[in-house]
């Protein structure tokens, strides 16, 4: 029979899982569009401020972040992962 994990330690394990997974889909992207995933979703920047951060015009950023963000979303989809209650987060994509 298999054990059953507390909820505390089976959202943990599914927290490490995660992050795993994330950092080795960023590891895959060049350095320019893991930069931008970066600035905007582990360090909370804003569109200006990355802007000033990469050397590019406001107006520039979030089309390129979307171009980022796109192969981590198929490649997230393909992983099966998805988070216990269905929250959504930055690889989550637009709902259909």
């Amino acid at each position: 029979m298999e054990a059953i994990l507390p909820a505390r330690l089976q959202n943990e394990s599914f927290e490490i899982e995660t992050t795993d997974l994330i950092h080795e889909l960023l590891g895959q992207l060049r350095p320019e569009r893991r930069r931008l995933i970066e600035l905007r979703h582990l360090h909370d920047a804003d569109i200006h401020e990355i802007a000033k951060h990469v050397g590019s015009p406001p107006d520039e950023v979030e089309p390129r972040l979307a171009e980022a963000l796109e192969p981590l979303r198929h490649q997230a989809h393909n992983a099966h992962v998805e988070p216990r209650g269905g929250a959504a987060g930055p690889l989550a994509g637009p709902s259909r």
